[in-house]
């Protein structure tokens, strides 16, 4: 399967309403997480999310690579929202990025920015915005929904004095009560935002294996072919289907149960962004069991 896309650059110019406030860091509790089971593809689908919230609690970040599992009883595995809202802490005024990696759809707001909106079925990717933000606190938002399969959902940053992108950590991010201790009340004030998408390149990846079905024990070799040259990869982790993974570039692997698997491989670039493209699937037969009424032709007959 190949993965070949550029995302294009775009300049938005608004004026909105920002959150300004001048106080000391390291009391964040979180932010406010709600997570809503929707039952069908088209359902989680829906935009903006309401209904029954079915689980809350405070998440003290966004940090979550759920496997093929969900956030926790009652959420199911597939078809569900998750919303998350609060305030994050700017430590220092300038230019800050935030990044998402998710599977599937997600839309990051900052203050009335909307500044990542992919609502879209897709494998594990990684978009970043930038925005210019005063010190002090900006409401946060961040809607995803997962539809099947592979669920993830990550946010980073990267800006003054963090120049490397990194998971937000609870101590910036606060739940959007202002009655208690964890907000101090702030003032509004206008400015100006102009804000763009960076030109972000997904590589041109073939996952290649020896065979896609067989009878059981099935032996599979995984590899790939990165046709971006300019794009290199330095991370790999396959994902089997069975639970099981590995991080070796090349692997062969052995699946014993008769069934079918969806394969994964997740990278890592040189230049840390993390992707996945999903693999095909693998699908195994049950194996011939020899009796004493079956004979030679039998076999022959079964292999076919």
């Amino acid at each position: 399967m190949k993965v070949g896309k550029l995302l294009s650059r775009i300049m938005v110019g608004s004026t909105f309403s920002m959150l300004f406030a001048v106080v000391g860091w390291g009391n964040g509790n979180g932010l406010l997480g709600q997570y809503y089971n929707k039952g069908s593809s088209t359902e989680c689908k829906t935009y903006p999310i309401s209904g029954t919230v079915n689980l809350s609690r405070i998440d003290s970040n966004i940090n979550f690579d759920w496997n093929m599992g969900n956030p926790g009883d009652p959420i199911d595995n597939d078809y569900f929202q998750a919303k998350w809202t609060g305030y994050v802490n700017i430590p220092t005024t300038g230019d800050w990025t935030f990044y998402t990696s998710v599977d599937d759809g997600v839309k990051l707001y900052i203050d009335e920015a909307l500044l990542i909106d992919k609502w879209i079925v897709q494998p594990e990717t990684k978009y970043y915005n930038t925005i210019t933000l005063s010190a002090g606190f900006h409401r946060i938002e961040m809607n995803y929904y997962e539809n099947t399969g592979y669920t993830a959902a990550k946010l980073y940053w990267s800006g003054p004095g963090i120049s490397t992108q990194t998971i937000i950590p609870q101590m910036y991010l606060y739940t959007g009560n202002r009655s208690t201790e964890h907000l101090p009340v702030i003032q509004e004030y206008k400015a100006p935002l102009t804000h763009q998408v960076t030109p972000q390149v997904i590589p041109d990846i073939e996952i290649v294996t020896s065979k896609n079905s067989g009878k059981s024990p099935l032996l599979v070799n995984f590899s790939y072919i990165n046709k971006s040259l300019n794009l290199k990869i330095k991370e790999v982790k396959w994902l089997f289907g069975d639970g099981t993974f590995s991080n070796s570039l090349k692997v062969q692997h052995s699946y014993s149960k008769p069934q079918s698997y969806k394969t994964k491989l997740l990278y890592k670039l040189t230049n840390d962004f993390v992707g996945s493209i999903e693999g095909p699937e693998i699908v195994v037969s049950e194996s011939f069991q020899s009796t004493k009424n079956q004979t030679k032709e039998d076999f022959e007959e079964f292999k076919k």
